[in-house]
């Protein structure tokens, strides 16, 4: 007799059955099935054949469905809330020149510790990507909100190489800049540039290195000169986390003028993808999000 068979059996018992136990009797004198669907049925086949060990077919406080010995009491499983989305890594891929065409990327750690982050500045090993006209010898620089510089790094062997060495943020060419700092809550600046002012495609990332403290990063941003084709802006970001969260993306161009800032992009467009690369929404209004 297999599972499924006894399954079956219990939820269609034959009324007429002169030896069926009164247990099995409704006061009304109806049968006591099972009452599932067939679907549940199968559910419930699938469940009991996950089950493993002697005990349910050896031990005889389960040879009588009847007995309180054999009862089992069902519980729901607390269920964990689920820890709320935050952003682990955002990165910008952009010409880089010079003066105000450097890349300036400015993000802001909200909370109430300290925030260990690590920014790179890649260049050179973009051509391991298909890309051309790369940033020679790029060149990072961490500001604070008063724009004093805080660190400043041009090849990541030349300072806090032990904290970079062996680990995936290790760049693949030694030309390739990165900055490891502990900062306080507050709004920071991280400036990409190439050495004696070469310009380039470049990539500036930052990454939240410690993800259990209580802080996070949080309105992270970069200007640049957007151009076309391999020459568009380009920022990725990752949230970390089993739960939703709500962000908005911003493309700005024309409000730039209030900054003093000249030859601005006329009309942005703003497109957010997926990981595989789909198109998930798209906006082509003027300085819309």
């Amino acid at each position: 007799t297999s599972i499924a068979q006894v399954i079956n059996h219990y939820a269609a018992i034959p009324g007429d059955n002169p030896d069926l136990d009164p247990r099995l009797r409704r006061p009304d004198g109806g049968v006591q099935t099972l009452n599932l669907t067939a679907e549940q049925r199968r559910d419930l086949e699938a469940f009991l054949l996950t089950l493993s060990g002697t005990a349910l077919y050896t031990d005889p406080k389960w040879s009588n469905p009847f007995s309180p010995a054999g009862t089992i009491i069902l519980q729901n499983a607390p269920v964990p809330n689920p820890t709320p989305a935050q952003a682990l890594n955002i990165s910008t891929r952009l010409a880089v020149a010079s003066g105000d065409n450097v890349v300036i990327g400015g993000f802001i750690v909200k909370g109430n510790t300290t925030k260990s982050v690590l920014i790179r500045g890649l260049g050179p090993s973009l051509t391991n990507f298909g890309l051309t006209d790369t940033l020679a010898d790029p060149v990072l620089e961490l500001h604070s909100a008063d724009g004093a510089v805080l660190f400043r790094n041009d090849n990541w062997k030349d300072t806090q190489r032990t904290q970079i060495e062996g680990t995936p943020f290790q760049p693949a060419d030694d030309r390739e800049a990165v900055i490891v700092a502990s900062l306080p809550p507050a709004a920071y600046t991280a400036i990409l540039s190439g050495k004696n002012q070469p310009g380039g495609i470049g990539l500036i990332e930052i990454y939240d290195r410690d993800q259990a403290t209580d802080s996070e990063l949080a309105n992270i941003s970069t200007r640049g000169v957007v151009g076309a084709q391999n020459n568009v802006m380009i920022g990725g970001f990752i949230l970390g986390g089993d739960g939703n969260t709500r962000v908005a993306v911003r493309g700005l161009g024309p409000s730039l003028a209030q900054f003093g800032l000249t030859n601005l992009l006329s009309d942005p467009m703003l497109e957010l993808h997926d990981a595989n690369g789909g198109t998930l929404i798209a906006n082509r209004s003027e300085e819309r999000r």
